[in-house]
């Protein structure tokens, strides 16, 4: 399985949503950050948000989408297609083998990287002006436009993306290459999937704190110096 682009989309921009999304969202004090992850086969989207972007948030965001299929008893190898952003070992290719093997190989996952200057390598998940109609952009259209102006806090911000993500990944017809009109969730069984399918509903989380503890937890040596690094330094 290869999930696309775990990166951090800034949901706060004035030419996507206008000026008074945006200032709604900065007033009630909403999650800046989308973690989005989606596979380029299924076309299945995993999200997660966060008031930063750092590293320790795009890690965390990438274990737990691990945990989660692992607890569905999909056992395939991961690969997380990255772009080559800071938060992901930048130019340097010892770092991001480092990442991947403390945190990511426990779970039987990987960092990887598409060739530098070829952003179409990150098929579904790349920003708005990119080939076709992306993810990004249909967030936008189809979930922050329509919806954000009714959201108060952070906790009926998670809802509502619990929604959104039941909506894409469950019941929305997706036409891309080899999707047919089918779902995230109908390809994926077409594959031999045969488990339960809240798989397709990955509950967003609010990464920060959860963030911290959990790489703590994965990693308490390794895990200090990582958090350090950008919480110190």
């Amino acid at each position: 399985m290869s999930l696309q682009d775990p990166e951090g989309k800034d949901i706060l921009d004035k030419g996507a949503l206008g000026t008074q999304r945006t200032t709604h969202l900065r007033r009630q004090g909403l999650p800046r950050y989308q973690w989005t992850a989606c596979d380029g086969r299924t076309r299945l989207r995993f999200l997660a948000y966060s008031h930063r972007i750092h590293r320790t948030n795009g890690l965390a965001f990438m274990i737990l989408v691990l945990m989660w299929l692992r607890a569905f008893a999909i056992q395939t190898p991961v690969t997380f297609q990255t772009d080559w952003g800071q938060e992901f070992g930048g130019d340097n290719p010892e770092r991001v083998r480092q990442l991947s093997h403390q945190f990511l190989q426990p779970l039987q996952g990987q960092l990887a990287r598409y060739p530098k200057g070829r952003k179409g390598y990150n098929g579904p998940v790349v920003p708005t002006g990119s080939r076709g109609k992306r993810s990004h952009r249909t967030d936008d259209e189809e979930f922050y436009r329509p919806y954000l102006l009714n959201i108060s806090d952070v906790q009926d911000f998670l809802i509502y993306s619990q929604r959104w993500v039941y909506f894409y990944n469950v019941l929305s017809p997706h036409f891309g290459a080899s999707m047919n009109g089918r779902t995230p969730l109908a390809v994926l069984q077409s594959l031999g999937y045969t488990g339960d399918p809240a798989v397709a509903i990955f509950p967003p989380v609010l990464l920060g704190k959860l963030g911290t503890d959990l790489l703590m937890a994965c990693d308490p040596v390794n895990g200090i110096d990582l958090l350090a690094y950008y919480f110190n330094g």
